[in-house]
């Protein structure tokens, strides 16, 4: 469901929707490898509405995603383990503050510090199957994660006995997302409506 506020501006943006690749599904193709740079895709114009000047109105628990200004302490996002060692706690402690949840468990990142282009060129003569270590903004409209992918997602990162323990409790998988420099509009973050109405 739309949120109940009214927006500022549309903007038209083209957006890109993956088209089937030789028969083959998007289960064919991991996240950092040459081939998804690669992905066919059919780019159609679609107005978005610019929620910027909305952004308190919109709730996690009822519009599935929320924006929360806050200044951390943490900075140095070029160092792999320091993220873990420091971040992670700070993403814990957000999480808490703003879903009362009684356990977090930060357990991955992805810093997108590249361009596009910069990837499709480190990807020049790789394999679809062999990895990129240049992380560009995705640039196909996906979600996440399904509900089996998200229940997958918990048994990797927990263990089974874990998840079994877990999934008799209320639990989610929350993404947080931080821009690290301005961020561009030219690669912007958008949730179409009807993602919002599970």
């Amino acid at each position: 469901m739309a949120a109940e506020t009214a927006c500022g501006s549309k903007l038209w943006a083209s957006l890109n929707y993956l088209l089937p690749d030789r028969g083959e599904d998007a289960d064919g193709y991991y996240a950092g490898t040459a081939g998804t740079l690669r992905r066919r895709f059919d780019a159609r114009n679609v107005v978005i509405a610019d929620i910027r000047d909305a952004a308190e109105t919109f709730r996690l628990d009822k519009h599935g995603f929320q924006f929360v200004r806050r200044e951390g302490r943490f900075s140095k996002f070029d160092d792999w383990f320091l993220i873990i060692d420091q971040y992670y706690s700070e993403v814990n402690q957000l999480v808490k503050m703003h879903t009362g949840a009684t356990h977090v468990r930060a357990v991955q990142h992805l810093v997108r510090n590249e361009t596009f282009e910069s990837a499709l060129a480190e990807a020049e003569g790789k394999a679809d199957s062999e990895p990129i270590s240049k992380l560009a903004p995705g640039r196909l409209v996906h979600v996440d994660q399904s509900y089996a992918g998200a229940r997958g997602y918990m048994e990797e990162f927990v263990g089974r006995e874990e998840a079994e323990v877990l999934s008799k409790t209320r639990w989610a998988i929350v993404n947080v997302w931080k821009p690290i420099k301005t961020v561009s509009i030219r690669e912007p973050v958008t949730c179409e409506r009807d993602m919002r109405d599970y």
